[in-house]
């Protein structure tokens, strides 16, 4: 509070001076006594007492107990208010001083594009003006064209706390379509949105048939002197990065892998055209062929549908191209 200055019981406290606006503070002040003909706001920034005429002045009437000066951003100024007498000023009070707040720098977001990552995710992309120390929060709906944080309806939402991003990654559902705003986040609520921007996240897409054929030629005794172990020729085309599997089962026709067999045996050369069993039981008759074995990388994501790319975690083993079948007895001794 500043101490007023009294004549003949009267005087004039400033109470308080704030910024209401870019370059403009509003000046409240108390007084004790009449002031019939009200009174001048003065201010300077380099005269540490002003005065009317002299300075920059606003008129107040008799019942105000505030008005608002002008000023430049970042500028500290002197400011009195004295009781004005229709020409001239009787008295002052004391001086206040008060600086005004630099301009706010313009705030902006701009969601420049958003494309396709792999199935279920996408990149997106934006443009800022302005600073922002808390980062943003990015929110998507199906349903809602402006979705909003905290959510309202069913938008989906990620932080991204780094001011300096300019991108990330989001997911939908394929073959579905959003709407995205990025906004200012203020830590709990948000400040500045973005324009509104549409994306429809890429359908799931179809397999590619695999044009692969093995075919069993014969299954013999590796040797005549342990025929317990049968030596496979075949032919092969197409593409086996994997390898292939060997099966064998003495009740299943035609064996599948994993779990339709008694055993296989793993042939992980691609170009491989012949290959042995493990050894048999003798007396035995097998069912024998041989596929092409597949690593499939898959998980579930957290909106509840499978992805299938090398890109993403765990994995799954397979055959997905098989031969023909030949049967194999083990001789007795």
């Amino acid at each position: 509070m500043i101490s007023p200055t009294a004549t003949t019981g009267a005087s004039i406290t400033i109470k308080k001076v704030e910024a209401v606006g870019t370059g403009e503070a509003k000046v409240t002040w108390s007084v004790i006594g009449s002031f019939s003909k009200g009174f001048k706001v003065v201010w300077s920034d380099s005269t540490t007492t002003p005065k009317y005429p002299d300075n920059s002045a606003v008129y107040a009437g008799l019942d105000a107990r505030s008005a608002t000066i002008t000023g430049t951003p970042g500028t500290k100024y002197y400011i009195r208010v004295c009781k004005y007498n229709g020409s001239g000023c009787d008295f002052y009070s004391s001086k206040a001083t008060f600086t005004f707040p630099e301009a706010a720098e313009p705030v902006s977001i701009e969601i420049t594009g958003i494309s396709d990552k792999v199935t279920g995710y996408a990149y997106i992309n934006w443009s800022v003006t302005g600073s922002f120390p808390s980062g943003f929060k990015i929110a998507w709906s199906a349903t809602n064209p402006n979705p909003v944080y905290p959510p309202t309806t069913d938008e989906l939402w990620t932080y991204i706390s780094d001011p300096n991003a300019r991108s990330a990654v989001v997911e939908g559902t394929p073959d579905s379509t959003y709407y995205f705003r990025i906004c200012q986040y203020l830590g709990g609520s948000c400040g500045v949105y973005s324009n509104s921007y549409t994306f429809t996240f890429e359908a799931v897409p179809e397999p590619t048939a695999d044009t692969s054929t093995i075919y069993l030629l014969s299954v013999e005794a590796l040797t005549p002197e342990d025929p317990t172990i049968a030596h496979l020729v075949w032919e092969a085309t197409g593409s086996f990065p994997n390898g292939f599997k060997i099966l064998w089962s003495s009740t299943i026709n035609p064996p599948t892998y994993p779990d339709g067999m008694d055993g296989y045996n793993y042939i992980s050369d691609p170009s491989a055209t012949m290959g042995d069993t493990l050894p048999l039981n003798t007396g035995t008759t097998y069912y024998v062929r041989v596929c092409k074995y597949d690593v499939v990388t898959a998980r579930l994501n957290n909106l509840g549908f499978l992805l299938f790319s090398t890109l993403n975690t765990g994995s799954i083993t397979t055959c997905t191209i098989y031969s023909n079948v030949l049967e194999y007895t083990v001789p007795t001794p």
